[in-house]
Formats: structure tokens, C-alpha cells, sequence
């Protein structure tokens, strides 16, 4: 569902379009946060959210005595083939438990691909199912795919206090609240080696990893880890003195 690279089959000027789409968002509409320097944060997500991440999620987390965020597409049929997603009963549950339950779209949509009206129409869409399931009015938000453009970024900026993309890094100090970067918690190794990096980064000089992932399993997709996975890491966090925290707590942490 949430593939985060574009499709080597675009054509090549579809894909400069976006990269420059891309790369003018994170200059235009930016919203500043300073992180105080002597704590070092890990907010965690997970896209979409499959049910394994969910249930085994939760559960590992729950055991770690920690929180964080799943970011919903209200109009994901939980039945869709690829996966089992999360139902409305189940990220109610969630959020009895203090997990956040953030927006992801409605529909799963390009932000890069539609006009105003329509993305307006998709976050109210979403924000009504919300509503109409009982749960809280969510306050950060995922772009899809990670990808954005300026005028979409500050609609959102404007309904969100913390709105991910996925541009690979780690912050310290001063960062892009309508455009926070993120790193992936992948079953790759490669992947897994990066945030290791900005963990013990933070740890050393303070600052805050934005890690997301999708599904919790033990036969991980490209985009999803392992329940083992997500446990070395909130080892790893605990090691360190690294707090791990939802992804609408860290704006919190920079008042």
C-alpha cells in the first residue's frame, strides 16, 4: 500500500517533476520546531497499519512500557488483499491503550497529484470516519507515499501539528514540523544499520529519529520489519536513554 520510491517505469520527466516537487516542499511553507538539545527522542509510526502491526505492535511495545503512532487511511477496506488491516474496533482499542491514531489520507492519495479541493475533500472524508468511529481528532499526519508539494503542504500544516514525510534523516535543534524527516525500520539491513546510526547519534548529542515502518511480521515485505526487529530496537532505545514517544508528543517535547 504505501510504497515510498517511485516506480522506475514513470517516465523520466515525470520523475524529475517530483523529485523538484519534492525538494521546493521542503524550502516553501516550512513550520520551525527547536527540540531541546539534552533529550534525545525516537517517535515511532506505522503506515496503513496491517493488523499484524496492531496486535504484535502493540504487544511488543506494551511490554516496553512505550507508545506511538498508527496512521490510517479510514477508506483502507480491512479485508484488502495484500494484508489484514486494522478495524475500527481494533484502533479504538489502541487508542483506550494511548497509542495515537494519526491521519494518513482517506484514499491513500498522491499529495503531489491533486488539486486543493480535492485533497481538502479527502482529509475531511477521513476526519468524518474518524468521527463517526469514535476516535479522537487526529494531530499529526503521514503523507502518503511521503511525497508532497507546497500548497499541500500547507493545507496540511495548517490541519496537523506534526506532518511526516520520508526523506531520510534525523533532527537536532530546529526542524520542519510540516515536513519532519524519517527514517524506515525495514527488515534490510541496510535499513536497520541506519537507524542504528541515528540512534546512537542522538543518544551522544541529543535530537529526535522519526522511524516508521508497516507490517510486524516474520515474512516481512519490502516495507515492514520483524517482531524481532522492533524489539532489538526498543532495546536498543532503552540502552541508549533514548525516549521513545508518539509522533503528536514530540511538538509537545519542543514547547
Amino acid at each position: 500500500m504505501a510504497q515510498v520510491t517511485a516506480p522506475s517505469s514513470w517516465p523520466l520527466a515525470r520523475r524529475i517533476n517530483k523529485a523538484a516537487l519534492s525538494r521546493l516542499s521542503r524550502l516553501r511553507h516550512r513550520r520551525v520546531v527547536t527540540l531541546p538539545t539534552d533529550r534525545a527522542i525516537l517517535a515511532l509510526s506505522f503506515d496503513d497499519v496491517p493488523m499484524s502491526a496492531a496486535i504484535e505492535g502493540a504487544r511488543i511495545l506494551d511490554r516496553f512500557g512505550v507508545r506511538a503512532t498508527y496512521y490510517v487511511c479510514g477508506g483502507i477496506d480491512p479485508a484488502e488483499p495484500g494484508a489484514p488491516f486494522a478495524d475500527a474496533a481494533t484502533l479504538q482499542s489502541l487508542s483506550r491503550d494511548g497509542f495515537e491514531i494519526g491521519c494518513h489520507s482517506f484514499r491513500h492519495i498522491d499529495f503531489q497529484d491533486h488539486d486543493l479541493r480535492a485533497l481538502t475533500t479527502d482529509l475531511d472524508r477521513n476526519a468524518r470516519w474518524f468521527a463517526e468511529n469514535g476516535l479522537p481528532e487526529p494531530r499529526s499526519f503521514a503523507y502518503p507515499y511521503g511525497r508532497t508539494r507546497p500548497l499541500a503542504k500547507a493545507l496540511c500544516a495548517g490541519r496537523f501539528a506534526l506532518c511526516r514525510g520520508v526523506k531520510p534523516a534525523w533532527v537536532r535543534g530546529a526542524f520542519d514540523a510540516a515536513l519532519a524527516p524519517s527514517l524506515p525500520l525495514f527488515a534490510d539491513a541496510g535499513s536497520v544499520a541506519l537507524l542504528d546510526q541515528a540512534m546512537r547519534s542522538i543518544a551522544e548529542g541529543g535530537g529526535a529519529v522519526f522511524a516508521f515502518t508497516h507490517a510486524v511480521t516474520d515474512t516481512p515485505g519490502l516495507y515492514d520489519c520483524t517482531a524481532d526487529q522492533l524489539a532489538a530496537t526498543m532495546t536498543r532505545a532503552h540502552e541508549l536513554g533514548i525516549e521513545v514517544m508518539r509522533m503528536d508528543d514530540v511538538v509537545g517535547a519542543a514547547d
